[in-house]
């Protein structure tokens, strides 16, 4: 596997739509004693004023399957509730049980499919908040 350069994770933390500002970009990092052990690439109001879309939530390796990614992801259900927000979307790649596993595990329905770079097959999902 490829690892990521710090260029890269840099970058990451601006990239987003044009139609949405950086004050609506949140890239996030959770420590556990000085450690990051998990990471999350959001954007709110897109693709519309009612959503907000996870880009990434990335725990790591050695913290998974400890309910990390969960208590993040209700914390930030949370966070969302108070900005007024209806729904989370979100997509992972087709192939990948995990991935489905946990989004689906999490309340997270298929509600359409999508390419990245027009070849990887996506699977599109949201859940209510």
């Amino acid at each position: 596997k490829k690892r990521i350069s710090k260029k890269e994770i840099i970058n990451d933390t601006k990239v987003k739509p044009l139609n949405v500002t950086a004050c609506e970009k949140y890239y996030l990092g959770f420590y556990e004693k000085k450690k990051l052990i998990a990471v999350l690439d959001l954007l709110l109001y897109y693709p519309n004023k009612s959503t907000a879309f996870i880009g990434l939530l990335m725990v790591d390796k050695a913290k998974q399957k400890l309910g990390i990614g969960t208590i993040i992801l209700n914390e930030l259900t949370e966070f969302l509730r108070k900005k007024k927000l209806s729904k989370i979307r979100l997509a992972w790649v087709k192939d990948s049980k995990k991935a489905e596993h946990f989004w689906t595990k999490n309340g997270f329905i298929v509600v359409d499919k999508a390419y990245m770079d027009g070849v990887i097959p996506l699977s599109v999902a949201e859940r209510k908040i």
